[in-house]
C-alpha cells in the first residue's frame, strides 16, 4: 500500500468517527428537579436531538450534552475529509534522475563528454 493510500484510507476513517460521534445518541446525567437525584436523559443525537418531554424539561442538560459531543465530532468529520480529499487530489512530484533518463549536462550513459574548453 502507498502512503497515499494509507493517508487517505487514514482520513477516511477520521471522517468515519466524526460521523459516528454526530449520529450515535447522547445521554446525559441530570439531577431530578423533583426528586433531586441523578436522572439519565436521552437527548437524542446531534444531527437529529430529541425533542420530547423529558428532553425539554432538561434543555439546558442535553444541550450542553449535544455541545460537547459536537465539539468533537464536526472537527473529526472536517479533518478526516480533508485529508481523504488531500490525498486523492494531490499527486507525487515526478522524480529525476531515474534509469534512462538524462543525466546532469545532458549526456546519457556510457556517452562520452564533450571536449574542455582550453582557456
Amino acid at each position: 500500500m502507498s502512503i497515499r493510500a494509507f493517508v487517505m484510507l487514514l482520513g477516511v476513517l477520521v471522517a468515519l468517527a466524526g460521523v459516528l460521534f454526530l449520529a450515535t445518541p447522547v445521554t446525559a446525567d441530570a439531577t431530578g428537579r423533583l426528586s433531586g437525584t441523578d436522572v439519565a436523559v436521552d437527548c437524542g443525537a446531534v444531527f437529529t436531538p430529541a425533542s420530547d418531554g423529558q428532553a425539554t424539561i432538561y434543555r439546558t442538560d442535553c444541550s450542553d450534552a449535544l455541545t460537547s459531543r459536537g465539539w468533537v465530532g464536526w472537527p473529526l468529520l472536517a479533518v478526516g475529509l480533508v485529508v481523504a480529499i488531500g490525498a486523492a487530489v494531490v499527486r507525487g512530484k515526478k522524480r529525476s534522475g531515474g534509469v534512462g533518463e538524462s543525466a546532469v549536462g545532458g549526456g546519457e550513459v556510457g556517452e562520452p563528454l564533450p571536449p574542455h574548453p582550453a582557456g
